[in-house]
């Protein structure tokens, strides 16, 4: 059995009023600090897994170090055009604030770093769209991922190349 923390965490987004976004968080015999969140609950669920294939021993215990800023480069899930823009990421304790800025719009999100995996659940600028994205860390810097639009069918790509 695989243990999981599931997070509601409530988002205040200054265009309309707050919104919680649920996480699900792998998580070892304890509960990570909640501390660093303005409003949470959680809730620990035990989930039944299949067997993992070992990693190979070169990419076990290594430490991920996430840049600061980004360019991105990406695609969306309903065939409109490929866009590009900018990332930041910023590390505040366990989480990592994320910022994406696409054109005039700003889109937030928060995410925990599991191993060589960035977990992110996102806000879009009006507060209407949420989404949870997924990236691997690759042994240059970047961060290649795709993500989703909560309940609609399709996933994006993103590709974030650290800024020098």
């Amino acid at each position: 059995m695989s243990r999981y923390i599931i997070l509601a965490i409530t988002l205040i987004c200054a265009a309309c009023e707050s919104k919680t976004l649920p996480i699900a968080v792998p998580v070892e015999d304890t509960v990570p600090p909640l501390q660093d969140l303005p409003t949470a609950t959680a809730t620990i669920i035990e989930v039944p897994t299949r067997a993992k294939t070992p990693e190979p021993t070169s990419t076990l215990n290594v430490v991920i170090e996430l840049s600061n800023h980004y360019t991105v480069a990406g695609t969306n899930p309903d065939g409109r055009p490929p866009y590009q823009g900018e990332v930041s990421i910023t590390q505040n304790g366990m989480w990592y604030d994320i910022v994406w800025i696409i054109g005039a719009d700003t889109f937030k999100g928060f995410g925990i770093l599991n191993e060589r995996m960035l977990l992110v659940r996102w806000i879009s600028p009006d507060c209407q769209g949420f989404g949870t994205a997924s990236y691997t860390v690759e042994a240059d810097g970047t961060l290649n991922g795709t993500w989703n639009i909560d309940g609609q069918d399709g996933q994006g790509t993103e590709l974030l190349t650290p800024l020098p």
